[in-house]
């Protein structure tokens, strides 16, 4: 044992004593840089997938990651084509697109936006065959949210169903 004031060269040159300590700290040091280089790499991040869901009367296809972040602003796209005319063309999403999602904006607004059940409908203006609407949801990923959920989005004209897609999204810590 030093005296008070000076330098136990045992202890502090030759980490006497404190065998574990260094490695311990080296180790959660390199999970830490293991996780920042996957991240960097992008092997968990917002790299979108798009999936097409096709009917005769319409097409709808959602481009958006399935992989995320807490904390992530991401975006996500709906395109609807008409093969024939769309009297009342409704987009409606499912609990799982706003559970721990904070929606930032959606573009172009909806003429109505209106609740069935536990989703959201939003209501667009007529559709005649050949149309395209494309519909962009800015979307951030609250920071305490993590899991997997299942995400539903279908096109409706009126009440009558006319596509529907299903995804899985995954959030990370």
């Amino acid at each position: 044992m030093a005296e008070p004031g000076s330098i136990d060269v045992d202890r502090e040159r030759d980490l006497e004593g404190r065998r574990a300590g260094p490695w311990v700290r080296r180790a959660i040091r390199a999970v830490f840089a293991a996780w920042a280089i996957v991240v960097l790499f992008g092997l968990i991040g917002q790299h979108p997938k798009a999936q097409t869901s096709t009917s005769p009367a319409a097409s709808l296809q959602v481009r958006s990651p399935t992989r995320l972040r807490g904390g992530l602003y991401f975006q996500e796209r709906i395109t609807v084509t008409a093969s024939r005319p769309i009297q009342n063309p409704r987009l409606v999403l499912d609990s799982g697109w706003f559970d721990g999602i904070t929606i930032n904006t959606i573009e172009p607004q909806a003429t109505q936006e209106l609740s069935r059940k536990d989703s959201v409908v939003l209501e667009y203006n007529q559709m005649s065959a050949g149309d395209k609407l494309t519909v962009w949801i800015e979307s951030q990923v609250n920071p305490t949210t993590v899991g997997r959920r299942l995400q539903s989005i279908s096109l409706d004209d009126g009440n009558v169903q006319l596509a529907r897609d299903t995804r899985h999204l995954t959030v990370f810590p």
